[in-house]
């Protein structure tokens, strides 16, 4: 098995959903989703999946989306 390490950033990526608005109209995006994300997590994610041991080094915060990338990656 090959052995990766992999330094760069992950991040919480916010997905809205809605309407194309008509001009003149404000349109709000109440339904949204978070899911991770980040160059570095995708290629961590991705190497993985193929195969190789990845070490995934990245600064994480302690708020919401810091727990989440911890629960996934740790």
């Amino acid at each position: 098995m090959k052995k990766l390490s992999i330094l760069g950033i992950f991040v919480a990526d916010l997905a809205f959903f809605g309407k194309i608005p008509i001009k003149g109209e404000t349109v709000l995006g109440e339904e949204f989703i978070v899911g991770p994300g980040g160059k570095g997590s995708n290629q961590a994610v991705a190497a993985g999946k193929s195969g190789a041991h990845v070490n995934f080094i990245s600064k994480i915060g302690n708020d919401d989306y810091g727990k989440m990338a911890q629960k996934i990656y740790i």
